[in-house]
């Protein structure tokens, strides 16, 4: 709050040259109702969280640090609470004309099941999640690698976490072909257990139709091993892509469709579309995942969302969004986890610095196993005012 009244007593060319940081307050009131007990269900809970977000928008590299804290003031308590931490990181620079490196972090740890990731199973008590990616490239290849973690301090929940990492070598390319030759491994690791590994090998080729259409095809094999087990397999392994077909097929919208199957099979869908202030995206997905909780082995996990957003007169945005996951074991119907999610919001500019927001919020988890099936749903009305300068 401090640094928010310093901002507001800065004269304005100072704020000009301060192009490199912004800070910010959120104060909100919510009120939640649901069929689980839970912190604040039937009573009005007031928060505040504080934001920092330091960035530098270079033409060669930018990177930008974001990070905000929620406290809550509890009927209970007597002082507020530490109830949601979320930071990112965003980073990139080109050392050459044909030459990338970037790296992306993002970590949040909440006890909000509302506030928890959209598509995954929620569980009671502190949930913290991380996702970490580096990636390098070059003319004549590529490294990349992508972390994943998931741990709960609930009862008998357990931790997961998984790693990707490849190296892709081009023999030939060219301004829109490319041979390559890529080499991944891959490993799901349960509560300080590696319970499943596979290590692939494969060729393929890449083009670019047009300067928005592109597409990908690989194969090859991999080496799967089920450590708990102490089994290993060899299958063939194939990976398709293909950017921009919608546009392909006449349709206005930015699309990307890939399909992978080794361990198993995998794959994603993306539309965006955005024009005149109105923005449309859609998402489905299908991973194997570390999920932890509920799931001592590798998940298989289906996440569809999608999301629309209206800028009105006089700065109003009005957005939409929904989305549906589905997690159960990769080896295995049961357990099976349903989670849907819904929110509407309506937010509009009271002051060039501040923002006033309205929204409503839905969760529904449904946990299905062959001795019993459980469930629950929370809504959410919140209301809040965010400051940023």
């Amino acid at each position: 709050m401090g640094i928010v009244v310093a901002c507001l007593c800065l004269p304005g060319r100072a704020l000009a040259h301060a192009d490199d940081w912004r800070t910010g307050v959120t104060v909100a009131t919510r009120f939640d109702e649901g069929s689980r007990v839970g912190v604040g269900d039937g009573d009005w809970v007031s928060s505040f969280t504080p934001q920092v977000s330091l960035y530098r928008r270079g033409s060669l590299t930018r990177w930008e640090l974001d990070a905000s804290r929620r406290f809550d003031s509890l009927p209970e308590a007597r002082s507020p609470r530490a109830a949601s931490d979320v930071a990112r990181l965003d980073f990139s620079t080109r050392p050459a004309e044909d030459a990338e490196i970037a790296l992306k972090g993002w970590f949040r740890g909440s006890r909000d099941l509302v506030a928890l990731d959209a598509g995954s199973p929620v569980t009671s008590g502190l949930t913290e999640s991380a996702d970490g990616l580096a990636l390098a490239s070059f003319w004549r290849g590529e490294v990349t690698w992508n972390g994943r973690s998931k741990s709960r301090d609930a009862t008998g929940a357990a931790d997961g976490w998984s790693q990707d990492a490849s190296v892709t070598v081009f023999p030939f390319r060219s301004a829109t072909h490319a041979l390559q030759l890529r080499g991944g491994y891959q490993d799901w690791t349960i509560d300080d257990r590696r319970a499943l590994r596979v290590v692939r090998g494969l060729g393929g080729y890449r083009r670019e139709h047009t300067p928005w259409v592109s597409s990908q095809v690989e194969v090859g094999v991999a080496e799967i091993r089920d450590d708990r087990t102490g089994t290993t397999e060899h299958e063939v392994a194939w990976a398709a892509a293909v950017t921009g077909f919608a546009r392909a097929m006449g349709l206005p919208f930015a699309s990307r469709v890939r399909v992978a199957s080794d361990v198993a099979t995998t794959g994603s869908v993306e539309l965006q579309r955005t024009l005149g202030g109105v923005s449309v995206e859609a998402k489905w997905e299908r991973s194997v995942r570390a999920e932890g909780g509920a799931f001592t082995a590798p998940a298989l996990r289906d996440f569809a969302s999608i999301g629309i957003q209206d800028t009105l007169a006089a700065g109003v945005v009005v957005a939409v969004e929904g989305n549906y996951g589905r997690t159960r074991l990769l080896e295995g119907a049961e357990p099976r986890i349903e989670t849907w999610r819904a929110s509407g919001s309506l937010a509009r500019p009271v002051r060039p610095w501040l923002t006033g927001r309205a929204t409503y919020g839905y969760l529904r988890q449904v946990e299905s196993s062959v001795a019993a099936t459980e469930q629950f749903h929370r809504g959410r009305v919140e209301f809040a005012l965010n400051a940023s300068f």
